[in-house]
């Protein structure tokens, strides 16, 4: 399986969101692609603070590869029901966005 957290992307799935990234069985945090047949990750570089690192205003990745496994999360998080519930209903309304544009041009 295949799943990209950018809409823009080919292997994006809002269905699939949120979902969990392993990377050798621990949790990979900031992953933004991730692939199981390959055995890659896209995640966000993190600085020395644990922050995402930006390059020119974009944030840095870097690429780790492994046993990938790809869950669906289908409990609440560390953060709570309603920290959940934002993301499940985020991802809907994006994906029902991503669907229903106005000419052309997609409305999120």
């Amino acid at each position: 399986m295949r799943l990209a957290a950018d809409p823009q992307h080919p292997d994006y799935n809002a269905t699939m969101l949120p979902g969990n990234v392993y990377l050798n069985g621990e949790w990979l945090a900031h992953c933004i692609f991730a692939d199981e047949d390959s055995g890659e990750a896209v995640c966000a570089a993190l600085n020395s603070d644990g922050s995402i690192y930006l390059v020119d205003d974009e944030f840095a990745t870097e690429v780790k590869c492994g046993h990938i496994r790809i869950e669906r999360r289908t409990t609440p998080g560390a953060a709570g029901f309603d920290a959940w519930m934002r993301e499940r209903t985020g991802a809907a309304h994006a994906a029902y966005m991503a669907h229903h544009s106005a000419g052309g041009r997609v409305y999120l």
